[in-house]
C-alpha cells in the first residue's frame, strides 16, 4: 500500500470503524448477572436479525476501505449513509436493551445492563463519519481529474 497516496489514511480509517462494527455484532449486546446461575450474556448474533444487520454493515464499511484506497469509490456521502445508519441501529439497540432492562422485576433491575457491543458499534459508527471527514479533505487536496474522453491532439504545424 502507497502510504503517501492521499486516501490511505481515510481508508485506514474507514477500514477500522467496519471492523469495530463488526466486532460489536459478536460482543454482549446485554448482561445479567444472577445469583446461583452467574452472568448471563447475549450478543446481536444470539437472536439474528439486528446483530445480522450490524454484521452486515460493518463487513460492507471494512470493503468500502478497501475499495476507497484503491479507485477512490465510494463517496464520502455514501460512507457517511452507511455510518449514519450503523448510529441509528446502535442508538436504537441501545433503547431497545434499556427498555428491556426497565421491564424487569426491580430486584433484577440492578442486575442486568447494556453489553459493551452495542457501544463498540456506535463508536465504530462515529470513526467511520471522522473517516468521511477524512475522504472529503483527501478530495480537496487531490488534483483535479482529467477530462473524459481522448486527450486533445495538437495542431499540426502549417496546417
Amino acid at each position: 500500500m502507497d502510504t503517501s497516496n492521499p486516501r490511505f489514511l481515510p481508508a485506514v480509517v474507514l477500514i477500522g470503524g467496519g471492523l469495530l462494527v463488526t466486532v460489536g455484532s459478536f460482543l454482549p449486546w446485554i448482561t445479567a448477572t444472577l445469583p446461583l446461575v452467574g452472568t448471563i450474556s447475549r450478543s446481536g448474533l444470539d437472536g439474528g436479525g439486528d446483530g445480522l444487520l450490524s454484521l452486515g454493515l460493518g463487513v460492507l464499511l471494512v470493503v468500502s476501505g478497501f475499495a476507497y484506497f484503491a479507485s477512490g469509490k465510494p463517496t464520502q456521502g455514501l460512507v457517511g449513509g452507511v455510518g449514519l445508519a450503523t448510529l441509528v441501529l446502535a442508538g436504537f439497540e441501545w433503547q431497545n436493551v434499556t427498555s428491556r432492562i426497565s421491564d424487569l422485576p426491580a430486584i433484577a433491575t440492578g442486575l442486568a445492563q447494556v453489553g459493551g457491543g452495542i457501544y463498540v458499534i456506535g463508536a465504530g459508527a462515529i470513526v467511520v463519519f471522522v473517516s468521511a471527514w477524512m475522504m472529503d479533505r483527501a478530495a480537496k487536496s487531490m488534483p483535479p481529474a482529467p477530462p473524459p474522453g481522448p486527450p486533445p491532439v495538437p495542431p499540426t504545424p502549417g496546417g
